[in-house]
């Protein structure tokens, strides 16, 4: 075997032409297999880093009447489903929040943090590196005030001090003594920094108003021997016997189902990617096929080799192998191009993705991936290799040696075959090509979408009062009504304001509410609407429009009248044909009466592609709350990063000890929204921009090889007085069959395979006129130009020279 791998190399090497084409063809395959493994080996195929992540799992929340869906569930319902032992072995239950943190090295820092159930880490099948977990005793009324900090926090903030365990440390300005260090959490955790105990006392959902919310997620695991089905069956009942129980709690009307953690994490990017998985196997079969013709012309160029070796006592299984070695030399060489091709298109996959793109800092080229890339170029060395070395071994010795013809490459199943490969390259190719042009399309009118608000020159920060300075709903509106003003005189501003639940941060609340004047409905069945709290000069900063009425003021003040905005999706839907303004809104438990003083646009608060929510605007001057955005625009001539600098100098000029976390332009917070649009895309139009220039090359090899074994025939046509135009005709002929055949299965290959990219386009059909019909003529002109040029060059074959070779 060594030796004739040795022939094999030696044998590529004297066509260096063939050899480097045909190899960097392979090696763009081969890498583009090797990168989308490794982002589906990350992303979809690896557990998550929890023990028996399958049997983790979240308690989801879902309402249809009220369009909600979400990983929520109330305490009551958490009360009473952690007694179902034969559903779930334990249930932990837990609220974010974030903490600013004054000590250590740095500035003040506003961190991630979790307040969680004594059981949470146990629950999640993790511990901590230093220390220990919580105590029952710490999460109860009256416990210690303690905390856990992760890893991450440990080094960077406190260098990794030694005597970090004891060390009481302060958050919030609430002196907490460290207890452990854990170890940094995977998601959907990933990123927190703090750990306290106490979630059923939380700073913004004290314990007494604890059953007027759905603030915690829930995540539980599995009893033993417990499917997800049947847990999802038991814990159907579970809700039913709740709402019997508690038919006017505000969870009652509420569904719940299980989802594993891998299933929260992903969402349905795991369709996405084994989309993309299809694809990027197309490119592979379609290069597959284009070598393979390449190695059935070399066949037909060295049968009179194969025949020397046949009648000098070589067997068929010899010739077979001496032709699979070629292959696999082949193949391994571009392999190893490929791997290098992949390792520098991932750093630029992680970029394009974006954080929205889950565990993208974990996509590397490790040893399984390194082994699915042998793998690659093994079954790729088979694929190129058999049908080129069965014909090898086909070749009729006694033939060639003595009429000197064709043996091995002419016979009527090789050109077939050549033919059939054709036609599967066009086919895949414009397949590919259709359904890149479909997500092109849609991410064009993603990107292009109205917002409702304007993004240029605009940054945002995230404020999160300490709890400790601002204990009173009336310090936290002090302090957000100074940085009003702030941010009106600030000189380098144009307008600026706060608000709670910025589009497209994900932060936000919904609350029930009811019209006054109408029948009002239980609480659990009254409708859901997005609320939002923002200081008088939000919109302005914004640039979000007026439809009718006014904007908040200065004088919609704690004290006065209760005042509301709302958007034109819940106006249209509450009034058809009727004047939203002075109609009365009733929230919360009290039915708190709220007038409409004006309606405003629409904006894209949940996500470029998702419909805008119903939304309720309150004046932040008339809520508390200590968590906020501010939000500023620049004035004309400056950047939008100019104002993330001034905005920390703002707030740290009435507190210090108030950190700005998560700064960023409004510009990189919407390109971050679409990062898996943008890589799904990418990755789509590169696959197919590739299968399209394979099958293009294809059909030139294909064409060019069939003009040079039928220049004896040309020759004695153009001898018997056919024209150049005739000629040119008759090798076109073959190509459009070939051509127009793989472009009829290629438009029924995309009719299909659209279908399976609906949920991912956004406005734009499966099956778009427009698109279908402007790739295929695209198409049609590069296999037209690409049979052109050996239909040209048949066109000058001299007949003399061509009867005088035959």
């Amino acid at each position: 075997m060594l030796a004739d791998l040795r022939f094999a190399f030696r044998s590529l090497t004297k066509t260096p032409g063939f050899s480097v084409v045909a190899i960097l063809t392979m090696a763009i395959a081969i890498g583009a297999c090797t990168a989308l493994f490794s982002v589906l080996q990350a992303v979809v195929l690896r557990p998550l880093p929890y023990p028996n992540p399958e049997t983790l799992v979240a308690i989801w929340a879902r309402n249809d009447e009220r369009n909600l869906e979400a990983p929520a569930l109330s305490w009551a319902k958490f009360e009473a489903f952690r007694t179902r032992t034969d559903v779930f072995a334990d249930i932990s239950m837990s609220a974010g929040n974030s903490f600013t943190l004054t000590e250590g090295e740095g500035e003040p820092e506003q961190l991630p943090g979790i307040h969680v159930t004594q059981n949470f880490l146990p629950v999640l099948g993790l511990g901590t590196i230093r220390g220990r977990n919580f105590t029952r005793e710490e999460d109860s009324e009256g416990g210690a005030p303690v905390a856990m900090i992760s890893r991450q926090l440990w080094q960077t903030r406190f260098s990794s001090d030694p005597n970090i365990v004891g060390r009481l440390i302060q958050f919030d300005g609430v002196g907490r003594t460290v207890v452990g260090v854990f170890d940094n959490l995977p998601q959907p955790f990933n990123g927190t920094a703090v750990l306290v105990p106490r979630a059923d006392d939380l700073p913004y959902l004290p314990r007494a108003n604890r059953d007027n919310a759905i603030t915690h997620q829930a995540f539980a695991r599995l009893a033993p021997g417990v499917s997800l089905k049947v847990a999802n069956l038991r814990l159907a009942e579970m809700v039913q016997q709740f709402k019997a129980d508690k038919a006017s709690h505000i969870d009652a009307e509420n569904k719940n189902e299980l989802r594993t953690v891998t299933q929260q994490v992903l969402g349905n990017l795991d369709r996405t990617f084994w989309t993309l998985a299809g694809a990027v196997a197309a490119v592979l079969l379609i290069a597959c096929a284009n070598i393979a013709n390449l190695f059935l012309a070399r066949v037909s160029a060295r049968q009179k080799e194969i025949a020397v070796r046949m009648s000098l006592g070589a067997r068929r299984a010899e010739v077979v192998r001496q032709f699979l070695a070629e292959s696999v030399v082949f193949t391994l060489a571009a392999g190893a191009i490929g791997v290098l091709l992949s390792w520098w298109s991932l750093r630029g996959i992680q970029i394009v993705a974006g954080p929205q793109l889950p565990r993208a800092d974990e996509i590397s080229l490790d040893p399984v991936v390194l082994g699915f890339a042998l793998v690659t170029a093994l079954v790729a060395a088979v694929l190129i290799g058999v049908y080129p070395a069965w014909q090898a071994s086909r070749t009729d010795v006694g033939t060639v040696l003595k009429d000197n013809t064709r043996g091995a490459g002419g016979g009527s199943a090789a050109k077939a075959f050549r033919h059939f490969l054709v036609v599967a390259q066009v086919a895949m190719s414009l397949t590919l090509l259709i359904c890149a042009g479909l997500l092109v399309l849609s991410f064009y009118k993603l990107q292009s979408s109205d917002l409702g608000f304007q993004v240029e020159r605009r940054a945002l920060g995230q404020l999160n009062l300490p709890s400790a300075r601002y204990s009173t709903p009336e310090l936290s509106r002090e302090f957000y009504q100074q940085l009003q003003q702030k941010l009106n005189d600030a000189p380098e501003l144009e307008a600026g304001g706060v608000v709670f639940g910025a589009p497209l941060t994900g932060i936000g609340a919904i609350s029930p509410f009811a019209v006054q004047g109408r029948p009002i409905p239980e609480l659990t069945k009254q409708p859901l609407a997005s609320i939002r709290q923002v200081s008088y000069g939000y919109f302005a900063a914004m640039g979000i429009q007026l439809r009718e009425g006014r904007f908040f003021d200065a004088n919609d003040r704690n004290g006065g009248e209760n005042v509301v905005l709302i958007n034109e999706t819940l106006a249209k839907k509450l009034f058809p044909g009727e004047r939203a303004l002075d109609q009365v809104l009733l929230t919360g438990r009290g039915s708190t009466k709220n007038r409409i003083v004006g309606v405003i646009r629409d904006v894209k608060a949940s996500g470029l592609a998702a419909p805008p929510p119903d939304e309720i605007y309150f004046p932040r001057a008339q809520r508390g709350g200590a968590f906020m955005n501010v939000v500023a625009v620049a004035k004309p001539g400056l950047s939008a990063s100019t104002v993330i600098p001034v905005l920390r100098r703002l707030v740290k000029e009435i507190d210090p000890t108030v950190a700005v976390a998560t700064p960023q332009t409004y510009a990189q917070l919407v390109a971050s929204s679409i990062g898996v649009q943008r890589v799904t895309m990418a990755l789509l139009l590169t696959f197919a921009a590739i299968a399209a220039l394979l099958a293009a090359v294809g059909v030139y090899s294909v064409m060019a090889y069939a003009v040079t074994q039928r220049t004896g025939e040309i020759g004695v046509r153009m001898a018997l007085g056919a024209t150049p135009g005739s000629i040119l005709a008759l090798v076109l002929r073959t190509g459009a069959v070939q051509v127009g055949g793989g472009l009829g299965l290629g438009l029924l290959g995309a009719f299909g395979a659209s279908r399976l990219l609906a949920d991912a386009l956004y406005e734009v059909k499966p099956f778009d006129p427009l698109v279908f019909s402007v790739v295929a003529l695209f198409f049609a002109v590069v296999a037209t130009v690409a049979c052109l040029v050996p239909a040209a060059r048949a066109t000058r074959v001299n007949p003399l020279d061509a009867l005088r070779a035959e």
